[in-house]
Parts: C-alpha cells; sequence; structure tokens
C-alpha cells in the first residue's frame, strides 16, 4: 500500500500514562487493526510521584516514566514514539509549574509549530488529543489541546512556515472522561457552597479549575472551568493574551467566587500584548459587578414568575424573602440558559 494512503491515527499527549489512562483502548484497537499509530508525548513525566521501591533501577523518575511508556507503546503496537523534550509542569498551582524547562512555560507558537511539523510529516487522517478542559484540568493537558487545536488549524496553510508540504487531516478528535465519573471524582474532595452573584449563577462548585500562569488564551475560547455536581461549566476569556497570574485561593476554596473581583474573588490576570484600543469596550471589575447585581434582580424576577405556578415553592418564594440561591437547579438548565443569553449575554 503507498505511504500516502496507508492508514493513520496521531495521538498528542502530555505525560508518559496518557496513552494508557486515557485513549488507550482506541489506540490498542486501531494498532492492531493495521493502522500506524503515531504518538507525541510532550513530557516524560518528571512531576509524578511512586514509591522509592519503585524506583532502584532508575536514576529519576522521569526515567522510570520513558521506560514504562515504552512497554506500553509495545502493547499498544504503537508505530512511532515522539518525546518532545519539555518538563513535566505538574499539577496547576505547584512549584513545576515555574521551572523554566516546564511545558506550561513554552510559547504556544513552538509548541503549534512542532506539533504542525510532525502532521506534515506523518500525513495522518485522524489526530487525538485532550478535551479543552485537559480531562481533569491539568495544566499540561490543556496547554497539549490548545497546540494541537492551533496545529489542526494551521497544517493546511501554505503560508505557514514550515520545510514540508502543507497537509490536513480529516479529522480532530478529543479524548475525554465521563462527567459523571469526574464529578464523582471532585465530590470525593472538598465541598463548598456559593454565594452572592456568582453562586446564583453557577449552584454549588466543587472545583475550580485555572490554567498555569504563562498560559495563551484566546478571546471567547475557555480560559479557565468550574465543577459542580452536574457538569464542567468553561468561562470564557474576554480578550487574547497570556496568564500572568491566577488566583490559587479560589481555586482552594471555590466559595470565594461569590466575593468581589476587587478582593478574593478574582480568577485570572490576562497581560494582552495588541493594542489596549481593542479592549475599549470591555467592562471594569466593578462596571460588571454593578451590572450583573442590576440583572440577576431582574433574572430572579423573571425566574419568579415561572416557579410562582409551583404550589410548594411559590409562597416562599413570593413571601418577599432573600433571592433565590441555586436558580438553575430550580428552574432547569434549558429555561435557566435562555434566561442568561436574555439579561446577561
Amino acid at each position: 500500500m503507498s505511504e500516502r494512503l496507508k492508514r493513520k491515527l496521531l495521538a498528542v499527549l502530555a505525560h508518559p500514562d496518557d496513552e494508557s489512562f486515557g485513549p488507550g483502548g482506541t489506540l490498542a484497537y486501531y494498532g492492531k487493526n493495521d493502522v500506524d499509530v503515531h504518538l507525541i508525548c510532550a513530557t516524560r513525566g518528571e512531576a509524578g510521584e511512586i514509591p522509592p521501591d519503585f524506583n532502584r533501577h532508575f536514576d529519576d523518575i522521569g526515567q522510570l516514566r520513558e521506560h514504562e511508556l515504552r512497554c506500553a507503546a509495545s502493547h499498544l503496537r504503537l508505530s512511532e514514539l515522539i518525546f518532545l523534550g519539555y518538563r513535566d509542569s505538574g499539577m496547576a498551582g505547584a512549584e513545576t509549574n515555574q521551572h523554566p524547562q516546564a511545558l506550561v512555560q513554552a510559547p504556544m507558537e513552538n509548541l503549534v509549530a512542532e506539533i504542525t511539523h510532525h502532521i506534515r510529516r506523518i500525513r495522518p487522517q485522524v489526530v487525538i488529543t485532550f478535551d479543552p478542559y485537559g480531562g481533569y484540568g491539568h495544566p499540561d493537558h490543556i496547554a497539549m489541546h490548545q497546540a494541537t487545536l492551533g496545529a489542526f488549524e494551521v497544517c493546511s496553510d501554505p503560508s505557514y512556515p514550515d520545510d514540508l508540504e502543507p497537509f490536513m487531516p480529516q479529522k480532530l478528535y478529543y479524548h475525554t472522561f465521563p462527567r459523571r465519573q469526574l464529578n464523582r471524582h471532585y465530590s470525593e474532595g472538598r465541598h463548598t457552597n456559593q454565594d452572592l452573584s456568582t453562586g446564583r449563577l453557577l449552584g454549588h462548585a466543587s472545583s475550580v479549575i485555572l490554567p498555569a500562569t504563562g498560559t495563551d488564551v484566546s478571546e471567547g475560547r475557555p480560559a479557565c472551568w468550574v465543577v459542580d455536581e452536574s457538569e464542567v461549566i468553561p468561562l470564557h476569556a474576554p480578550i487574547s493574551g497570556r496568564v500572568e497570574g491566577a488566583n490559587q485561593e479560589v481555586q482552594a476554596s471555590p466559595s470565594l467566587l461569590g466575593t468581589s473581583p476587587y478582593d478574593d474573588g478574582w480568577l485570572l490576570d490576562i497581560h494582552c500584548d495588541d493594542d489596549p484600543a481593542e479592549a475599549e469596550g470591555l467592562l471594569s471589575a466593578r462596571q460588571m459587578q454593578d451590572r450583573t447585581e442590576s440583572e440577576l434582580r431582574t433574572l430572579h424576577e423573571e425566574g419568579l414568575r415561572d416557579m410562582l405556578e409551583d404550589a410548594v415553592v411559590g409562597p416562599t418564594l413570593a413571601d418577599g424573602g432573600e433571592p433565590i440561591g441555586d436558580l438553575r437547579r430550580m428552574l432547569g438548565p434549558e429555561r435557566f440558559h435562555e434566561l442568561i443569553k436574555r439579561f446577561l449575554l
């Protein structure tokens, strides 16, 4: 069979074990069925933790995890294993995020260029990578998602600088964790209640997933995520730029989402290199706070009208008490999002 006609699949991941815990079944299936399966692994998993006895035959954990990945590649019948040579950044907020060789410190344009080159060289029909929130919020997973998405957008562009012929894969797939599994994972940790405007909108968040400092974010695309009891809610960046700060206190205590963005409730500090004039249409945090509180009052009035037909809830909400504490669950997601679009977007 011609090399150009042969079926090929490229998985773009971050650490040793991502290939097995994530899309392992998929990679093994296609490897067994005469598909050339290629794997890009950005790091060697240097920030992982293992019992000391497991590492006695290796110089460091990165060497051990590389060995494990090569064993897995054999069992999965991978055709090629490619290491990009970055360092494992560790979980969000860890000191290892700041290592100069950490994946999250790499310029996004460099990652896009490397992945684009390999897509053009391998010429796969299908590319697989992480979903936008990296499965469970690991900053390296999110970085590889963003870089792969960027490469997928430019790999067929003849004007993009590379010494290989442009090529366009047919499909880009994300591998994900089932939401119920993800929700169970977070529910086994901490439970905190929300308050004020954010709490009324988002309900009871169990976790907040923030990008690492240095991560590039794009206007209108997910920049961070709130995990509640039923879903993962993406929060989109209002402007393109690079994250210069992420509020780790909010990540540790999601109830802070309900406080003022001027105090403890801020999420991200985004630096924009473009002309500041492009940001003139954005609201300041204080303006947004005032607008949100005003619109929430209207939103709750609309919600009350929908709910007064309920014989149990109606009298309680009609007696002049506090605003609804968890409007989304009480109205249901479809009606709630209709109101959000009408009053807040």
